[in-house]
């Protein structure tokens, strides 16, 4: 999971496909530096809106860890229902496919007389991924399932269908403008489910993202059993481009605390893109701002009402 998927909601939801318009992004995450075959991971999107509360997706991605490698692509068409002008449900759906191979390339000789490498070879499953949102002014709240193996090649050998829930991912966001030029978005993610985390206990993320003026960011995650993130970033015109670095807490050392760096690059391609959607963003918020200084003890009751 990328420390910076707050600067590419897709690569959480599939029902964030399409909201800043039509963008690209490289996104890359080099895990514990001075580890030699460490993790590597690096995912390219293409985004657009091409009709009103429609959005459509592109992923690539591409993943080295130890002997392994892994690519794949998805697709992803969302739609958005507007309840009125403040709330609206998203909905969004994934459908891909991905290989998994052996790094022949790294093993030494006498690895080459283990047949498990050769039947866990190129090995391929077709995958879904379904996501939805609640959206009320500043306030998200979102659930995704990433991963819905439809199909899976067990060997090179034999294919055999597969269901698989994965995991589970839960999110809530909450962006209000501090002042004029102040952007502040604190945010949570969980993860749950017992096919991709140790002994099937959940792991949570919470982060906090400032924004000054609509051109320089930073933020501060803290990662469940493992560490914590500090990240910061720019927007230069139609570009952004953001770097994190995230590092091992506690009894998690070694190699492990030599940290992980992450880096993210974000182009505008049309004309609304990246701007629109955070000026949509600065006009919720402000809007919260101005009802909670006219009614402050009656927010609650009124968010949960509209």
């Amino acid at each position: 999971m990328f420390a910076l998927y707050g600067q590419n909601e897709y690569l959480v939801n599939p029902a964030q496909a399409g909201r800043g318009g039509l963008t690209a992004q490289l996104a890359y995450r080099r895990q514990w530096a001075a580890v030699a075959n460490a993790p590597e991971t690096r995912v390219f999107t293409l985004q657009n809106d091409p009709r009103q509360n429609m959005g459509l997706g592109l992923r690539l991605h591409s993943q080295q860890a130890g002997v392994f490698s892994r690519t794949g692509v998805q697709g992803t068409y969302a739609h958005q229902v507007n309840f009125n002008r403040r709330q609206a449900l998203r909905f969004g759906l994934s459908l891909g496919a991905g290989q998994s191979s052996v790094r022949w390339d790294v093993l030494t000789a006498s690895d080459y007389v283990d047949p498990a490498l050769y039947n866990l070879d190129n090995r391929w499953q077709i995958n879904a991924g379904f996501g939805a949102v609640y959206a009320n002014q500043g306030l998200q709240l979102g659930v995704t399932f990433p991963q819905l193996t439809i199909f899976r090649q067990q060997t090179t050998a034999t294919t055999s269908a597969f269901a698989n829930l994965g995991q589970v991912v839960a999110t809530a966001t909450y962006g209000w403008r501090a002042s004029e030029t102040v952007l502040v978005k604190p945010a949570v993610l969980a993860r749950l489910g017992a096919n991709t985390l140790p002994h099937g206990v959940g792991r949570f993320d919470a982060s906090l993202h400032a924004e000054w003026n609509d051109r320089v960011w930073a933020g501060a995650l803290y990662r469940h059993r493992y560490g914590a993130a500090a990240s910061l970033g720019f927007h230069l015109g139609k570009m952004s481009v953001g770097y994190a670095y995230e590092f091992a807490l506690g009894n998690l050392g070694g190699n492990t605390a030599n940290g992980t760096h992450e880096l993210s690059l974000r182009l505008a391609l049309g004309n609304r893109g990246q701007r629109l959607a955070r000026r949509q963003e600065r006009e919720r918020a402000r809007e919260e701002q101005e009802a909670m200084s006219q009614h402050p003890a009656d927010q609650l009751p009124r968010l949960l009402r509209n």
